[in-house]
C-alpha cells in the first residue's frame, strides 16, 4: 500500500477517528503485475478526505485504474467517495470502455449526490498483454506520460464536465475516449488537483508546469521512487504550510516483458467465461465438437462457420468447441448474439456492447479490432445467429481478420457467409431411427440413437419418473423421426412428458406448432416462431418456392420440381432450389446410381410450415394440379421403361417417388391418376413388407374406375400378382382371359403359370407358358422371365439338370439387360439348383452374387430370402460360423418385414443346420417354432417339413419314438400331394430310418425289410433325379443290407456313398466318411459283427456311433429328417421358387422315365421371334409310380407342435371361389376378403 500520512491528532478516539480508520481501509492494495509497476500516495487535509483511487480487474487481460476527487471535505465528501467507489467496481467489471463506465457511474450516483456537490474522475483501462491504454475524464486533471526525457500531457478534446450535474444522455455527447500505446520504460501519472494547487507561505501555487518540469528532470527510476520524489518536491515547495486540499498521486511504470503475460485474477478466482452457459449436457455432438476443436487448433481457418437448419443446436456446438479449446486462446474468448442485427452498423454496435466498448461509434471498427487482438496470443469471438445480417457480418469479419492476425472467429448461421478464409462445418440433425429401415427390438436398441437419448434426458426434467421402456420406445423413436432429429423440436416435445405420454405426443404431432412451444414468450420459444424467423428473411419469390416445394412429401429432383416451380415467373427453378438449400431449408443426398443427381428434401417441420402458408395462397389450387400431373407422368414414364427393359435406374426412380404416389393416391380427385398410383406403389409396399397397405392401396385404386379400362385391368393383374403366394386359386381365376396390350397380357400369363404351379397343376402351368411364348415381339427380357419360370417348375418336379440348363440360358439372355432384380432371381435359382446337386462351391458364389444384387437394389424381401439360401450353401461348404450368422440376419430381416412365410422357411433350414452341427436341442426348439408359425399362416408344405423335423429330432434325442411313424407318413403324403418331390424323398428316407431303428429295438424282420425297401427307394430316386445324395441314410442302408447277407450290394453302395460324402464339407458328411470307411474295412476283413447277435455292442445305428445317445443316423436328419440336405425345411428341404408359394404336383415322374416329364430344349436366342420349344405334357395326375404309395396309419393323425403328441388331422376343405379373397386349398382363411395374410408386426417391431 502507498504512503497514507496525515498530521497527527492527539486526544481521545472520537467518531471521526473511527471513520478515518474505516476510510483508509477502503483504499486498495497496489496490484502486483509482471509488466506493470504501480505506486500510490494519499494524504487527506482533514480527518476525512474526498479523494480516492482504485484498481478494477475488468477481465482476464484488462486492468482499470481510476482516480477521483469529491468536491469539499469532511464527512459528506467521504460518504460520496465510498458510494462512488462501490458503484465503480460494479460498473467496471467486464466493461473495457472507460467512457461507458463513467456514464454508468453517473447514472447510478447522480440522484443521490447532495445538492452543490460533484466529483471529478479519470478512468483508464490498460491491456496487460500489449499495454494499450484507453482513458476518459469527467472534469479531472489529465494523465501525464513520461517517455524517456519527454513529458506529454494527455489533454482530452472537449473534456467532459464533472459527474453528478447532468444526465448521462447529455453527458455522453461531451465525453470522449483517448488511446495511448504505452511502451517499455514509460511512466504514467494520475494526480488530483490538491497536488498542483498546493500553496506555500507566500500563497504561491505549485502548479502544473512545475509538476511537469519536475517529472521531466527527475532521474529515471521505479514508480515508487518517482512518487516519493514528487511528494518531496511539493513538500519542499510548501515550506511547512498546512495542506489545503487532499493530495493523491499514482505512478504506473511499464516494465520490459520477458515472457508470456499472465491473466489477471480477482480474489484468487478465475474470471467468469464470456461464453453462454448451459445447465444440461450436450448430447450426440461429441464427434462434431471434436472436429470443430481440431479446426480451431489448426489455426488455418480464421473464420469457422457452423451451418445448419433452425433448431439444430449450432450455438451449443460453437460454445462447446470454444470451451474445449480454451487453452488455445490465451487472448480470451468473447461472445455476441446477432439475432437482431441487420446491418454493418448493427453488427459493430452489438459486438462493441459485448466487449464493453461503450456506445461511442467513433472509429468503432478499429476499436473492436484492437480490443480483439492481443500479443498474449490468439483470441476468439463467437458470433451467434448471423443469418439476418449475413452481408454485414461478412464485411466485419474480413476487416477484423486482416487487422488482428491472431483472431479466431466462430460464426453460427443457417447460410454460409462466403467470407474469405471461411471454413464451414454442417450441424446436421441428430441420428434418429428410420421407420421401416432401422430395426428396433427393445428400448436398449432405441436408446442407442442420440435423438432418443435427448428426448429421454429432457423428458426426465419434466417428469423425474420418466424412463424409456419396451412399452413406449417405439413411440419415442417415431417422435424423434417425425421431428427430423432436430434438438430444439425434440426438447419442446419432451417438455410435454409431464402431462402427456409419448403416444399422446405422437398423436398430436399433426398439430405440432400448437404442441411444440416452451413457457417463454420470445420467438425462439416455439417451433413455429423459430421457423417464422427463417421465413421472414426470405424474399417473396423464395417464400413462394418454399410453399410449392412443400408439396413433395419425400423429396424431389429438379426434373419434377421444375414444372411446379415454373409457376413462379422470372426465376429459374435451379436458382430457387439452390438458394433455399444454402439457407438450410433444404438438404440433399447424392444419388450415385442416377448419375450423381441430387435429391432434395425438406425437414418435416419446415414442410408443415410451408404447407400451412400455402393453404390460403393463390398458388394452392394450381400447384396441386401441376404436382399431381408431374408425379404421375414422371413415375409412369420410368415404370414403363422398367417393365420393357428391366432398367435398374428406372426401378429406383419409381421407388423414390413412392411417398409422392401415395399422397397423390390419397388426395387426387381423378380416378385414373389414383389407379396408376396404386399400380405403381402397391408392389413396392408389398416388397417392403407392408402387405396390408399394399392391398388397401389397390382397393382404393379401383374406386370410380370403368370396368375393362386399361387402369382397371392393371389393378386386377397387380392384385393377383401380390396374392400368388397366399391365394393362388384366387390369382388363377383373376388372371384368366386377361385382355390388353402385350405388357399386361404377358404379365398376367406369367403370373397365372406361377399360381398354377403352386396348386400342383404343372401341366396347365407349362401350357400357359407355351402360350405366352407365342406372343408377338417377345423381348429377350420377357423371354428370360418365361424361361426362368419354366426352370423353377422343372426344379420343383425332379428335373434339376434340365432346370440348370434353363437358368443358364436365361442368364445369357440377361447379359445386356439392366433388370438387376431379375438377374438376381435367376442367379439365385441357379445357385439353389447347384446347391441341391452337390455343387456347393458354385452355389455359394452364385447365391452371394444374388444377395449382393438384392442389397444394391434395396429389395429387402428378396434379400431376406437370399440370406436363407446363402446360409445353407455356406453350411454345405463347411463354413459353419458364416452359415449361422447369415441365417440369423435373414431371420431378423424377415421378422422386420413381417414375411412370416419366409421366416418359416428359414427356420426349417436353420433346423437342418443346427442338427448337422450336432446341436439337436437347438434344432428341436427352432423346428417347433417353425411348425407353430406355419400353422398360423396355413403353409402346408412348411408345416409338413417342420413336423417331420420334430419327429426325427425326437428320435435322435430319444424321445417319443412311437409317434414318429404316423408323423412321417402324414408329412410324406402332403409333400407328394403338393408335388414336392425332393422333400417327399427326404421324408421317405426318414421313414426308412425310423423303421430300421424299430427293427433294432424289436428284431421284427418285417421292419428290417420295410426299412431296406424304403431307404432303397428314397436314396436311389434322390440320385436319379439329380439331387444331393443322402449319404448317412445310404450308410444305414449298407449296414442293413449286410444284415441280410447282401454284402456285395453293400460294398457297391458304400463306394458311391463315400465318394459323395468326401465331396461335402459338413460334419455329417465327415462323420459318414469315418463310419463308412470303418464299415468297409470290416467287410473287407470279414470282421463285421451282426447286430442280430451283438445288439448290446452296437446300441445305435451306424450314423450315430460316436454320439452319446441312441438316435437316428446323424445324416438322416438331412436324410433322416426331411432336411437331410433336403429342401429348405425338413432338415434338408427348401422351396425351389423363392418368393412364391410351394409348387404342387399330383405325383412326381417315375425313376428314369424322362419321357413322362416335359422335354427341355435349348431356348431360342435373344431377339428370336420364335416361340418357346414345344414341351410335352407332364405326367397325369394319377401317375405316381415314381414314388411308392405309403398306406396311411390306421388313425389319421398329425403331430402337433408339442413333441410326440398327435393331434387330429385337419379335415379337407372344399374348394370355393369368391369374388374377393377365396379360401385357399389346404390353408386357413386369414382375415376378411381382400385382406393380406396374418403376419408379424413391422416397422420398429420385432
Amino acid at each position: 500500500m502507498g504512503d497514507f500520512s496525515a498530521e497527527d491528532q492527539s486526544g481521545p478516539r472520537s467518531e471521526l477517528h473511527r471513520a478515518r480508520s474505516v476510510q483508509l481501509t477502503m483504499l486498495p492494495q497496489v496490484p502486483v503485475i509482471d509488466t506493470l509497476e504501480i505506486a500510490a500516495s494519499y494524504r487527506a487535509c482533514d480527518m476525512l478526505g474526498g479523494d480516492f483511487y482504485d484498481f478494477i480487474i475488468v477481465d482476464a487481460w484488462h486492468l482499470g485504474i481510476v482516480i477521483a476527487d469529491v468536491s469539499g471535505h469532511g464527512t459528506a465528501a467521504a460518504l460520496l467517495m465510498a458510494a462512488a467507489k462501490k458503484v465503480l467496481q460494479l460498473c467496471g467489471r467486464g466493461n473495457v470502455s472507460p467512457r461507458q463506465v463513467l456514464l454508468d457511474v453517473n447514472d447510478s450516483i447522480r440522484a443521490d449526490i447532495p445538492q452543490g456537490m460533484f466529483l471529478s474522475m479519470l478512468y483508464g483501462v490498460i491491456d496487460v498483454r500489449d499495454h494499450s491504454f484507453c482513458y476518459a475524464s469527467c472534469g479531472h486533471n489529465p494523465p501525464i506520460l513520461r517517455r524517456g526525457t519527454e513529458v506529454h500531457e494527455g489533454r482530452i478534446r472537449g473534456n467532459a464536465p464533472v459527474l453528478g450535474i447532468m444526465p448521462s444522455a447529455r453527458l455522453g455527447t461531451l465525453l470522449r475516449e483517448e488511446f495511448v500505446q504505452l511502451q517499455s520504460g514509460d511512466l504514467l501519472f494520475y494526480y488530483t488537483d490538491g497536488l498542483t494547487e498546493a500553496f506555500n507561505a507566500q500563497d504561491v501555487m505549485y502548479g502544473e508546469k512545475r509538476l511537469m518540469s519536475h517529472i521531466q528532470g527527475a532521474a529515471a527510476g521505479s514508480s515508487s521512487t518517482a512518487v516519493a520524489a514528487i511528494r518531496a518536491d511539493v513538500d519542499a515547495f510548501r515550506g511547512g504550510a498546512k495542506l489545503s486540499d487532499d493530495e493523491t498521486l499514482l505512478a504506473i511504470r511499464v516494465a520490459r516483458q520477458t515472457g508470456r503475460p499472465k491473466p489477471l485474477v480477482a480474489g484468487g478466482a478465475p474470471l467468469e467465461s464470456a461464453l453462454p452457459q448451459f445447465d444440461t449436457p450436450l448430447i450426440g455432438r461429441e464427434t462434431l465438437v471434436e472436429e470443430a476443436v481440431s479446426v480451431l487448433r489448426d489455426k488455418s481457418a480464421p473464420v469457422l462457420s457452423l451451418i445448419g437448419p433452425a433448431g439444430a443446436g449450432k450455438s451449443r456446438v460453437g460454445a462447446a468447441a470454444l470451451d474445449a479449446a480454451q487453452s488455445t486462446f490465451p487472448g480470451g474468448i468473447h461472445y455476441v448474439d446477432l439475432q437482431r442485427a441487420e446491418s454493418v452498423g448493427d453488427v459493430c454496435r452489438e459486438v462493441a456492447t459485448a466487449l464493453r466498448l461503450g456506445d461511442d461509434e467513433t472509429r468503432l471498427g478499429l476499436r473492436i479490432a484492437m480490443a480483439l487482438q492481443s500479443p498474449a496470443g490468439r483470441s476468439a469471438l463467437l458470433m451467434d445467429n448471423c443469418e439476418r445480417a449475413r452481408d454485414g457480418v461478412r464485411l466485419c469479419v474480413e476487416e477484423w481478420c486482416e487487422r488482428a492476425e491472431q483472431l479466431q472467429l466462430v460464426v453460427t448461421s443457417r447460410v454460409p457467409l462466403d467470407a474469405k478464409t471461411e471454413t464451414c462445418l454442417h450441424v446436421k440433425p441428430l441420428a434418429t431411427p428410420r421407420p421401416g429401415k432401422d430395426v428396433l427390438k427393445s428400448a436398449i436398441d432405441a436408446e442407442r440413437y442420440h435423438a432418443v437419448q435427448l428426448f429421454v434426458e429432457r423428458a426426465r426434467e419434466a417428469d423425474r419418473k420418466f424412463s424409456l421402456t419396451d412399452q413406449n420406445y417405439q413411440d419415442v423413436a417415431h417422435i424423434c423421426a417425425r421431428l427430423d432429429g432436430l434438438p430444439q423440436a425434440i426438447q419442446f416435445a419432451a417438455a410435454r412428458a409431464g402431462v402427456l405420454s409419448p403416444r399422446q405426443i405422437l398423436e398430436r404431432l399433426d398439430k405440432r406448432f400448437e404442441l411444440l412451444r416452451s413457457g417463454q414468450k420470445d420467438d425462439g420459444s416455439t417451433l413455429q416462431g423459430t421457423l417464422a424467423m427463417s421465413w421472414d428473411l426470405l424474399p417473396e419469390h423464395e417464400r413462394q418456392a418454399l410453399m410449392l416445394l412443400s408439396r413433395f412429401p419425400d423429396g424431389f429432383q429438379l426434373e419434377t420440381a421444375g414444372p411446379v416451380l415454373g409457376l413462379i415467373k422470372d426465376y429459374a427453378p435451379e436458382d430457387l432450389v439452390d438458394s433455399l438449400a444454402r439457407q438450410s431449408l433444404l438438404h440433399s443426398d447424392v444419388l450415385e446410381d442416377l448419375g450423381n443427381e441430387r435429391r432434395f428434401r425438406m425437414y418435416e417441420s419446415v414442410r408443415a410450415f410451408g404447407l400451412e402458408r400455402l393453404k390460403d395462397n393463390k398458388l394452392a389450387a394450381e400447384s396441386k394440379e401441376t404436382h399431381e400431373r408431374v408425379i404421375v407422368d414422371y413415375a409412369r414414364h420410368w415404370w414403363k421403361i422398367d417393365r420393357e427393359k428391366g432398367s435398374a435406374e428406372a426401378h429406383q426412380r419409381v421407388q423414390l417417388e413412392l411417398q409422392a404416389l401415395l399422397e397423390v393416391h390419397q388426395q387426387t380427385e381423378k380416378p385414373d391418376r389414383r389407379a396408376w398410383c396404386a399400380v405403381m406403389a402397391a408392389p413396392i409396399l408389398h416388397a417392403n413388407g407392408d402387405q396390408d397397405r399394399a392391398m388397401e392401396v389397390l382397393r382404393g385404386g379401383l374406386a370410380d374406375l370403368m370396368p375393362g379400362s386399361e387402369e382397371w385391368v392393371w389393378i386386377n393383374v397387380t392384385d393377383a400378382m401380390l396374392r400368388l403366394n397366399e391365394a393362388p386359386e384366387h390369382a388363377v381365376e383373376m388372371l384368366k382371359n386377361v385382355h390388353g396390350d402385350s405388357d399386361v397380357t404377358f404379365t398376367a400369363m406369367l403370373a397365372r403359370a406361377t399360381a398354377l404351379q403352386s396348386l400342383g397343376r404343372v401341366d396347365e402351368a407349362i401350357a400357359v407358358l407355351q402360350e405366352a411364348g407365342q406372343l408377338r415381339d417377345l423381348s429377350s427380357l420377357r423371354r428370360a422371365r418365361l424361361i426362368d419360370r419354366l426352370g423353377q417348375i422343372y426344379s420343383a418336379t425332379g428335373r434339376p439338370k434340365d432346370a440348370r440348363k434353363l437358368f443358364e440360358n436365361a442368364l445369357r439372355l440377361l447379359q445386356d439387360s439392366d433388370d438387376q432384380m431379375l438377374l438376381a432371381r435367376v442367379t439365385f435359382n441357379l445357385g439353389w439348383v447347384n446347391m441341391r446337386g452337390d455343387r456347393a462351391a458354385e452355389a455359394v458364389e452364385q447365391l452371394q452374387s444374388a444377395l449382393d444384387l438384392a442389397q444394391q437394389q434395396g429389395d429387402r424381401a428378396f434379400e431376406a430370402n437370399a440370406l436363407g439360401g446363402m446360409a445353407l450353401a455356406l453350411h454345405l461348404a463347411g463354413e459353419r460360423q458364416g452359415s449361422e450368422a447369415c441365417m440369423l440376419r435373414g431371420l431378423r430381416l424377415s421378422r422386420e418385414l413381417g414375411r412370416t412365410f419366409t421366416e418359416v422357411t428359414q427356420l426349417n433350414t436353420l433346423t437342418r443346420i443346427y442338427h448337422e452341427q450336432m446341436r439337436d436341442e437347438d434344432a428341436l426348439r427352432v423346428a417347433t417354432k417353425a411348425c407353430e408359425l406355419a400353422r398360423e399362416i396355413g403353409a402346408r408344405k412348411s408345416e409338413a417339413l417342420a413336423e417331420a423335423n420334430i419327429a426325427a429330432l425326437s428320435i435322435v434325442l430319444g424321445r417319443d419314438i412311437s409317434g414318429a411313424e404316423d408323423t412321417w407318413r402324414h408329412s410324406y403324403q402332403i409333400l407328394v400331394e403338393i408335388g414336392e418331390v425332393r422333400s417327399a424323398l427326404g421324408s421317405l428316407s426318414n421313414l426308412g430310418v425310423m423303421l430300421g431303428e424299430r427293427w433294432k429295438a424289436k428284431r421284427n424282420n418285417r421292419d428290417l425289410q420295410s426299412s431296406i425297401d424304403t431307404l432303397t427307394e428314397a436314396t436311389q430316386k434322390r440320385r436319379e433325379h439329380g439331387y444331393d445324395a443322402l449319404v448317412d441314410a445310404e450308410l444305414l442302408l449298407a449296414e442293413l443290407l449286410v444284415e441280410t447277407g447282401r454284402r456285395s450290394e453293400a460294398k457297391e453302395l458304400l463306394a458311391k456313398t463315400l465318394e459323395s460324402a468326401k465331396a461335402r464339407g459338413d460334419d455329417i458328411a465327415r462323420k459318414t466318411v469315418v463310419d463308412g470307411e470303418k464299415l468297409l474295412a470290416e467287410l473287407e476283413t470279414q470282421s463285421f459283427v451282426s447286430a442280430r447277435n451283438q445288439a448290446t455292442k452296437r446300441s445305435s445305428l451306424p450314423g450315430t456311433r460316436t454320439r452319446a445317445h441312441s438316435a437316428l443316423p446323424a445324416g438322416p436328419v438331412a436324410g433322416k429328417m426331411p432336411t437331410a440336405r433336403g429342401p429348405r425345411g425338413t432338415i434338408g428341404q427348401r422351396r425351389s421358387n423363392p418368393g412364391s408359394a410351394p409348387p404342387r404336383v399330383k405325383a412326381p415322374p417315375a425313376a428314369g422315365s424322362s419321357g413322362r416329364l416335359p422335354t427341355v430344349k435349348a431356348p431360342p436366342k435373344a431377339g428370336s421371334s420364335s416361340a418357346l420349344p414345344v414341351v410335352p405334357p407332364p405326367p397325369k395326375a394319377d401317375s405316381n409310380s415314381s414314388l411308392p404309395t405309403v398306406p396311411r396309419p390306421r388313425q389319421k393323425q398329425a403331430t402337433s407342435g408339442r413333441l410326440g403328441k398327435p393331434t387330429p388331422a385337419k379335415p379337407a376343405q372344399k374348394k370355393t371361389i369368391s369374388s374377393n379373397m377365396p379360401a385357399v386349398k389346404g390353408r386357413r382363411p386369414k382375415g376378411p376378403p381382400g385382406a393380406a395374410p396374418r403376419r408379424r408386426p413391422r416397422g420398429y417391431d420385432q
